[in-house]
């Protein structure tokens, strides 16, 4: 695993303190098992949507929302970035609208703030 933190502030500010989902050089849930502790948002990057494991699976959302759930947090979805709703091109946006859903539809188990 990695080195802990030295100190958490969570809960010491009128505010949430948040980070990205990628912090350590690893998957997500050991990012979160990581900074679950001192953090109240994680933001999940799904920045690449094309290859058929781009999004995290099922089963790594239900493991992330049981975390949210030991560690107080929320989530909010970083929508991929590999797609644009505004091409100019009728099928490309067809696809992204398509990709939206797809990841709606997936991290919807983590009842996240913002996508």
């Amino acid at each position: 695993m990695y080195p802990a933190l030295n100190k958490s502030y969570k809960g010491l500010f009128p505010f949430n303190i948040g980070t990205t989902s990628f912090i350590y050089p690893d998957d997500y849930v050991p990012n979160v098992k990581m900074l679950g502790p001192y953090l109240e948002n994680i933001e999940l990057l799904l920045f690449e949507s094309h290859h058929t494991d781009a999004l995290p699976s099922k089963d790594v959302i239900g493991e992330l929302a049981i975390l949210a759930n030991d560690f107080k947090l929320t989530y909010n979805v970083h929508l991929p970035t590999d797609i644009s709703i505004s091409s100019p091109n009728p099928r490309q946006q067809k696809t992204a609208i398509e990709t939206i859903i797809r990841v709606v539809e997936r991290v919807t188990p983590l009842s996240p703030t913002t996508l």
